[in-house]
């Protein structure tokens, strides 16, 4: 579960121009266990993370791509099944 807006204690961007990625870290006021930190790319120096919680399409919806559905993801690349499995059991 997130954490509330007014849990949060301080955020920050940090930008790594030399390889272009970004990371965001929201800071819980109490426990730093519930920290939230995204990690993502720069494009066109603007911070870019895409969607944080993809829709789960229907591997039939004519919009299901690997991206948008956790089956067909988990079809296309078995590290990542393998991986979404140790992190579940």
């Amino acid at each position: 579960m997130l954490p509330r807006v007014k849990d949060m204690q301080s955020d920050s961007i940090t930008k790594y121009k030399d390889v272009s990625p970004f990371t965001h870290h929201a800071k819980h006021c109490k426990n730093s266990s519930k920290d939230v930190i995204a990690h993502d790319i720069l494009i066109h120096d603007k911070c870019d993370t895409g969607a944080l919680i993809p829709p789960d399409l229907s591997p039939t919806d004519a919009n299901a791509t690997p991206s948008a559905s956790s089956v067909l993801a988990m079809e296309g690349d078995p590290e990542f099944a393998e991986q979404c499995c140790k992190v579940t059991v």
